[in-house]
């Protein structure tokens, strides 16, 4: 699982493909190209690998009275620090 946010991009980012059989309409002055566009964005994704816990860890078990919930874990699992200074 990932978790980010999007950004707007300074410019354009296109993205291109290798292509395998480039198309030349004269060979004697044309060059081969070797790419080929495929599309383009004006965002940019900003993600990182995230880590699912188990419920259990987060909330205790409600079958067993005993076990109380891990209030370190809860608080870490709401907003990333690195999201709230935004």
């Amino acid at each position: 699982y990932y978790e980010g946010t999007y950004e707007d991009a300074v410019g354009t980012y296109m993205f291109f493909d290798k292509e395998n059989n480039p198309v030349v309409e004269d060979p004697v002055f044309d060059t081969a190209p070797k790419l080929r566009y495929v599309t383009k964005t004006r965002k940019l994704l900003k993600m990182r690998r995230i880590f699912v816990k188990p419920r259990l860890e987060v909330l205790g078990d409600s079958n067993h009275p005993g076990c109380i919930p891990n209030m370190e874990t809860i608080k870490k699992a709401g907003v990333p620090p690195i999201h709230q200074k935004e």
